[in-house]
């Protein structure tokens, strides 16, 4: 199985780099692969936290929000702001450090349901030109206390689930 993984991922690089360059197989270097394999890097479904907010990594370049954190006091919940943009620091084998940053693009089914701790909250468009915005089935279902839900100027809210904010 492991060898099959490798050899799925060693087409996949071959097919990118093809794609990407517009080169054959004979033609790839060394920095070409290099260049695919760090933007394959982006560990798809780890998560991260920013000390309130949980995250699960979806793409190389967007990010969901999964959950708050259980020791997040609720003075920080109160008025809580979605970022529109989060930084993930990353160990690398080296012991050498990586920063990505990511675009939060939506909230998951269910991640606030009967939070009775969240007043407002924010859907931040800082440092980002325009961007859409998924939330969830569920995501505020059930939070009584939510009497305002803001959304910056150039987040689009592409998609709001079913029951998404029943029982507010």
């Amino acid at each position: 199985r492991k060898r099959h993984m490798e050899h799925l991922r060693n087409n996949l690089v071959v097919d990118i780099a093809i794609r990407k360059y517009g080169v054959d197989n004979f033609s790839l270097n060394i920095i070409h692969i290099a260049e695919i394999l760090d933007e394959l890097n982006y560990f798809e479904n780890e998560t991260f936290d920013d000390g309130k907010l949980i995250y699960k990594i979806i793409d190389s370049s967007s990010v969901s929000v999964i959950g708050i954190l259980p020791d997040a006091t609720p003075a920080e919940l109160r008025d809580l702001v979605i970022p529109s943009t989060v930084k993930n620091t990353v160990i690398n084998d080296d012991d050498t450090t990586t920063e990505k940053t990511y675009t939060v693009s939506s909230i998951i089914d269910n991640c606030f349901k009967d939070r009775k701790d969240i007043y407002t909250v924010r859907l931040s468009g800082d440092n980002v030109a325009e961007k859409d915005f998924v939330i969830g089935n569920h995501a505020f279902d059930g939070c009584r206390m939510l009497n305002s839900f803001v959304v910056d100027s150039n987040v689009k809210i592409k998609k709001a689930g079913v029951y998404s904010f029943a029982e507010t």
